[in-house]
């Protein structure tokens, strides 16, 4: 890996402030040597002693000598020098020159790990913090921070003048700026550029798929070194956060929690043990209740040239579109949880019309899970998924989105319950019915099992049940408002017996 020949410079001058460079082009270079005369030394930062930079008697190419010397040197062959100008041992200078290095190679690996791993434009800004003496700023076309070096800007007095209380560019800023004749015209320029309106500042623009998306910001300082340094640190962070972006598709923030939430849904799915502790504490931190109602989703493409969208794009998409979804990208297919109870909080939308409209415009398909409370029920949830988007695009290919409930009858019957529990794969009427009771005190959950029992004789049932008849029919009434449950229906019926026939079982097999 190449290091910044810029970046050495500044940093040198840090450690050594007289320094001078030979050179107005400062090329880019390999790791710290010793001087050498072989070909070995092409290349890199070569730290040398005056009497062996006056012997150099070549060219040599994308190569920096580093050299402690006091006096004027004559640099031949257009080569690079870096002098010092003042008396420093040859340790101290290589010791000097291999920190810088290593500085340069942990802010680079800081930058993948956080395009590759933490997915986050927070963590891409936050590396550039111990680099830099001025705040360092990511914003989108609408004014808004998408992140910014908090401490740095509040030491130097940026935060307070610039971040209002919505973390964007205070308004009256905005209409300064937007007023300007040649603002607009500044999204497209390529190169670092430096643009001096309310403050000198340092711009690069950042693009995806060629359109204008947001712009870095660095104060200018002045100093050609310190300038040409902060224009190399905004053309590398510019290139990390368009590779983020075109994971992401979007600047949504990427919180650290996000991804701890994500690895515990992971390790959920995977029917790992999951601390409790930890898990309570995450769902707090969501802002996601005890009792919230989940349902498990699974996407696919409907063609298979189309399996390429099914990426961290579509994903953070899919997580800016609808409130209450977490997305994880798995291959050729992403799963996502969405808490319905958080979803119908923070918006009237309809999720299943929502979601028609997003597949067809995307040529996806969705397997719905039943709903559920438990998070440990995820395992049989993303089972569920598969079933219903096997099943269902085979029955109904022409729709765009399968449940579970549909299909779990045709499974039950082809394949039995499996490792499903009986509430996993029983009849939807038994848990309609079930939640209905535990919330009003009633007892039709009980009433429709009495009555298949009684072999549908309804007189028998409300002796069963010690109860009138005409209570009895309108218990029945109830049922099928709540249910649609039509017992003319021999599935219907068959289903519901055999949802009966397993919670039996599952109740001698518990004794």
């Amino acid at each position: 890996m190449n290091g910044s020949g810029i970046f050495a410079f500044y940093w040198i001058r840090r450690y050594f402030p007289e320094a001078r460079c030979t050179s107005a082009r400062i090329p880019d270079t390999g790791r710290p040597v010793l001087w050498e005369e072989e070909e070995q030394n092409s290349g890199h930062l070569v730290v040398l002693e005056e009497r062996e930079l006056k012997a150099v008697s070549r060219h040599w190419e994308n190569t920096i000598f580093l050299c402690a010397c006091r006096e004027q040197v004559k640099i031949g062959h257009q080569n690079t020098a870096i002098l010092l100008n003042e008396k420093a041992s040859l340790p101290r200078v290589m010791n000097a020159a291999l920190a810088i290095w290593d500085r340069y190679e942990k802010w680079i690996a800081e930058l993948e790990d956080a395009v590759n791993h933490l997915y986050s434009y927070l963590a891409v800004i936050r590396s550039c913090d111990c680099l830099l003496e001025d705040p360092l700023a990511l914003m989108d076309v609408q004014f808004r921070y998408v992140g910014y070096s908090k401490h740095l800007a509040a030491r130097n007095g940026y935060e307070k003048k610039y971040v209002d209380a919505e973390m964007r560019l205070p308004l009256e800023d905005i209409n300064y700026l937007t007023a300007m004749p040649d603002f607009r015209k500044l999204e497209s320029i390529q190169d670092t550029f430096q643009y001096i309106c309310i403050e000198n500042i340092l711009h690069k623009n950042i693009y995806h798929n060629g359109m204008y998306v947001g712009r870095l910001a660095l104060p200018a300082s002045g100093d050609p070194v310190k300038d040409a340094y902060y224009r190399h640190i905004l053309t590398v962070v510019a290139g990390y956060t368009e590779r983020l972006y075109q994971k992401l598709g979007t600047f949504r923030l990427q919180k650290q929690s996000d991804n701890h939430w994500k690895q515990i849904l992971t390790r959920l799915l995977a029917g790992e043990a999951v601390d409790q502790g930890v898990l309570r504490r995450s769902l707090e931190n969501l802002q996601y209740g005890s009792r919230d109602r989940y349902y498990l989703l699974q996407f696919r493409s409907r063609a298979a040239d189309n399996e390429n969208k099914l990426n961290e794009s579509l994903a953070s998409h899919m997580e800016s579109l609808w409130p209450g979804i977490t997305c994880l990208v798995c291959p050729g297919k992403i799963t996502a949880l969405l808490n319905l109870t958080r979803y119908g909080e923070m918006t009237r939308k309809t999720f299943t019309q929502e979601l028609a409209y997003f597949l067809r415009e995307s040529l996806l398909s969705a397997g719905f899970s039943r709903c559920f409370c438990n998070l440990g029920s995820l395992p049989a949830a993303a089972l569920q998924t598969d079933i219903a988007l096997d099943t269902g695009s085979l029955m109904d290919s022409t729709w765009w989105y399968y449940k579970f409930d549909d299909y779990a009858y045709r499974h039950l019957l082809r394949c039995g319950s499996g490792t499903f529990l009986p509430e996993q794969i029983c009849s939807p009427v038994i848990l309609i019915l079930r939640e209905y009771d535990g919330q009003h005190h009633t007892q039709l959950e009980q009433t429709l099992y009495i009555y298949l029992e009684c072999q549908y004789n309804a007189l028998a049932a409300s002796r069963e049940l010690c109860i009138a008849r005409s209570s009895f029919l309108k218990r029945m009434e109830r049922i099928q408002a709540l249910t649609g449950l039509k017992l003319e229906d021999r599935e219907q019926r068959v289903y519901l017996e055999l949802s009966y026939e397993l919670f039996r079982l599952e109740k001698n097999d518990g004794q």
